[in-house]
This record gives structure tokens, C-alpha cells and sequence, in this order.
């Protein structure tokens, strides 16, 4: 991994996730250049809610967000 090496820690800018973000809600600040500059953003899981590596791998749960699975899923009532 890059960023054990100080070589690439020095050679590059590594801005910490956004505090304004969860599984739960998105980044209400995505719009502002000055925040985007300064804090990372997490991409969706594919796998979302059924994701397996949730529980075992702590660099994927931290680098991706996994909203949960919808038990009623194309049948859901509630996408408003």
C-alpha cells in the first residue's frame, strides 16, 4: 500500500474522508470547490448492504459506503 511508504506520503496530498458524510446521508456539501479541495469522498460499494467484506476488511468498509440492503427491494414504497 502507498501510503506506508513515506516517499509517496511526502510526494502526495492525502485529505481526510468528509466529516459530513455517512451510510446513511450523503455530503450536503459537494457544491462547495473550497470542501471538495480539502476532504475526500466515499464511492458507493456495488455490493452495498450485501457487502461480505463489510465485517473483514476495515480499508474497504473505511474507503466505500454501504448503504443498507432494502428488505422489499423492487417492491419498496419508500424512494421519495
Amino acid at each position: 500500500n502507498d501510503l506506508n511508504t513515506e516517499q509517496h506520503c511526502r510526494e502526495f496530498s492525502h485529505p481526510p474522508l468528509c466529516p459530513y458524510t455517512n451510510d446513511t446521508a450523503p455530503c450536503k456539501k459537494k457544491n462547495d470547490t473550497q470542501h471538495m479541495l480539502w476532504f475526500r469522498h466515499r464511492e458507493k460499494c456495488s455490493y452495498g448492504g450485501e457487502c461480505e467484506l463489510i465485517e473483514t476488511d476495515f480499508m474497504h468498509s473505511n474507503e466505500f459506503e454501504h448503504p443498507e440492503f432494502c428488505r422489499d427491494g423492487g417492491r419498496c414504497e419508500n424512494m421519495g
